[in-house]
């Protein structure tokens, strides 16, 4: 049975019931082995060290890490290194 329409997504009656059941396992804090906190650190490790590069004007280093993160599948397809890289171009930076 449908309980209703939440931004186009159709909850089940049975979905919700299964969240109630697990909500403590759903609230509990990743710890630092997690997926998503590992890919986290990643992207800031990252952007640290493109800032870091782009501050001391290392554009051969900087093009080589970038070239290195765009054969990345976690970076490749990332919204924000997809804009950053669109940004260093546009500056002439890479």
């Amino acid at each position: 049975m449908d309980t209703g329409n939440v931004d186009g997504t159709k909850w089940t009656e049975n979905g919700i019931k299964r969240f109630i059941e697990e909500e403590d396992e759903y609230s509990k804090p990743a710890d630092e082995n997690h997926p998503i906190i590992v890919q986290a650190k990643r992207k800031l490790s990252m952007m640290i060290q493109v800032t870091e590069l782009v501050e001391s004007k290392k554009y051969l280093e900087l093009k080589a890490l970038i070239k290195d993160l765009s054969e990345d599948d976690v970076f490749k397809e990332d919204a924000s290194y997809v804009l950053m890289v669109e940004q260093l171009k546009t500056n002439g930076i890479i």
